[in-house]
């Protein structure tokens, strides 16, 4: 997933809107194309930060799109948080 960054955005995991068979990503996924992203990391910080990046990614690709929700998983301790970004703040 490419971003305004020189380098690609991975998300761990995704849920994808509207795509019926793996076979149509062609082994390419689109912000255009995400619903719900999830990041693992064993730092809560550092994956506040990189769920942020990944709402605001997927913002830019979606201009009518209300709000993102974004998936964190802490590996270190198995708990997991889920992070509701909307664009008025």
């Amino acid at each position: 997933m490419k971003g305004g960054t020189t380098h690609a955005l991975k998300p761990d995991l995704v849920s994808l809107n509207g795509v019926a068979d793996e076979s149509e990503l062609d082994g390419r996924v689109s912000w255009q194309d995400l619903a719900i992203a999830c990041e693992v990391k064993g730092d809560w910080n550092v994956l506040l930060k990189q769920a942020g990046t990944y709402a605001r990614c997927t913002f830019v690709a979606h201009e009518n799109r209300y709000f993102v929700l974004v998936i964190g998983f802490n590996h270190k301790t198995s708990e997991v948080q889920f992070y509701f970004y909307q664009r008025s703040g």
